[in-house]
């Protein structure tokens, strides 16, 4: 199996292919343009046969592609290495949900590996309060002895970040800072940074396995802040609270648990004094969120200790590197949907929102309708009852005077009381005359003349 770099003669882009009979692809892994039938020299002929091939200093530029030859990401490798790349799917963050590694390795079992994009080993949107910050050394150390696979490793030398990575830090830190300060909004909230962290480098162990040795060079760089915050009015209730039950402790003899508050919003009653929640810290805060990223992780893998030069080449090749446009184009299609998926999300559940406030407002109509019906037909009753009343207070008012004066009360022809003595139980009217009345007692023919008025109850 030979191996030749081809070039494009219409775009200008290099790719290697393997073949046993020399032929040579009819189109551009790129661009799908024609080849002309020639070819460079063979890129492992004489440069992959030896540890001594990496130690030329020679540094070629090549495109990283998967097992499904999608190119991945660019980058140069030492002569005498074979690129390949892997990509990893990653559901913890949509800010990259393509992890993109770049790797190379020779026949000799050297291998240099790289993740490209940062890593949000914690998101900052959504905090689990179990999670913890790692420094540096904690975090290369756990990776050497995985990457190892043995406990008993050695720290043999130690890189230093260059001048211009602090400063990409110390930027990194300033738009963390702002970035939490910017959650204040007045007495509601105040945001507080209790720790910011940036910090890498580069770490060469050793370990020996089986009687064999094994060379690691880690690289990462850190950013990490821990921050909290208070709400003024809420502090100011708290203590009161924490004040009335000291007093009470003090007076009755026994213990209160804690009050503390998490997240903006939330309350949460804490019993244990040790834990990062509650106003009982001495700073008054309140510890609400750890958050850490890896903005570069690489490893060097080797058999041999490695030479000045071939770690030179190992950051050469960590600095040089540059997700393909093919993935970069699929991480940017990726976060839109997973925005549009968002939005959607958030329309349905306001439209949904919008579903009950409407039924509750249909609901609060009917309900008014009813109710309204109901005091309508109360007012009704209500008004039956006093003229009821209103009656039964007349009719008792007449009776009583009725006795008093002795006299029975007679409505004539016009429709009009008059009072008459009892002494006649009956009154007549006469019929062309209304002021004429005659009462008589006992019976009597009517005549024709007179009418007979009745006598009210």
């Amino acid at each position: 199996m030979t191996r030749f770099e081809i070039k494009c003669i219409k775009c200008g882009r290099e790719f290697a292919v393997e073949s046993r009979n020399d032929d040579i692809p009819s189109c551009c892994a790129f661009c799908g343009a024609s080849l002309k039938q020639s070819r460079s020299a063979p890129a492992n002929a004489a440069s992959d046969t030896g540890a001594a091939a990496p130690e030329s200093g020679k540094m070629r530029v090549v495109t990283f592609m998967n097992s499904e030859r999608i190119p991945c990401c660019t980058g140069r490798i030492p002569e005498g290495y074979s690129p390949f790349a892997k990509l990893e799917a990653n559901n913890s963050n949509m800010d990259t949900p393509i992890l993109v590694w770049a790797c190379a390795r020779n026949k000799n079992g050297r291998e240099m590996f790289c993740r490209i994009n940062r890593n949000y080993f914690i998101d900052k949107s959504m905090m689990n309060q179990s999670e913890r910050f790692m420094p540096f050394d904690e975090y290369v150390n756990t990776n050497a002895v995985s990457l190892l696979e043995t406990q008993n490793i050695r720290i043999l030398k130690n890189f230093p970040l260059s001048e211009q990575t602090q400063q990409l830090i110390r930027a990194e830190l300033e738009n963390e800072r702002a970035a939490i300060l910017s959650r204040s909004n007045g007495n509601m909230y105040q945001a507080v940074i209790q720790g910011l962290y940036g910090g890498g480098g580069a770490r060469l162990y050793s370990a020996e396995i089986n009687g064999r040795k094994k060379y690691l060079v880690m690289n990462a760089v850190i950013i990490g802040s821990e921050h909290g915050g208070y709400s003024p009015m809420a502090q100011s209730i708290m203590q009161k609270r924490q004040t009335s039950m000291q007093q009470l402790q003090m007076g009755f003899g026994f213990g209160m648990p804690q009050v503390g508050y998490g997240m903006p919003g939330q309350m949460m009653i804490d019993t244990d004094p040790d834990t990062p929640f509650g106003m009982h810290r001495t700073d008054g805060l309140d510890r609400a969120a750890v958050s850490w990223r890896i903005d570069s992780f690489a490893g060097f893998l080797s058999d041999q200790e490695p030479s000045d030069k071939e770690i030179e080449n190992f950051f050469d090749f960590i600095s040089s590197l540059k997700i393909h446009r093919t993935v970069a184009n699929e991480i940017e299609q990726i976060k839109q949907q997973f925005i549009a998926g968002q939005m959607q999300a958030q329309d349905a559940a306001w439209n949904a929102h919008k579903k009950i406030m409407n039924d509750r407002n249909r609901s609060w109509e009917k309900q008014k309708s009813i109710m309204q019906s109901m005091n309508d037909h109360i007012d009704s009753i209500s008004q039956q009852m006093r003229e009821s009343n209103d009656e039964a207070f007349d009719h008792r008012s007449r009776l009583e005077h009725e006795k008093i004066m002795g006299v029975n009360t007679f409505t004539n022809t016009e429709g009009e009381t008059i009072e008459h003595t009892i002494n006649d139980d009956r009154v007549f009217q006469l019929t062309n005359d209304p002021d004429v009345i005659v009462g008589v007692n006992g019976y009597m023919d009517v005549p024709s003349d007179w009418t007979e008025l009745e006598k009210l109850k």
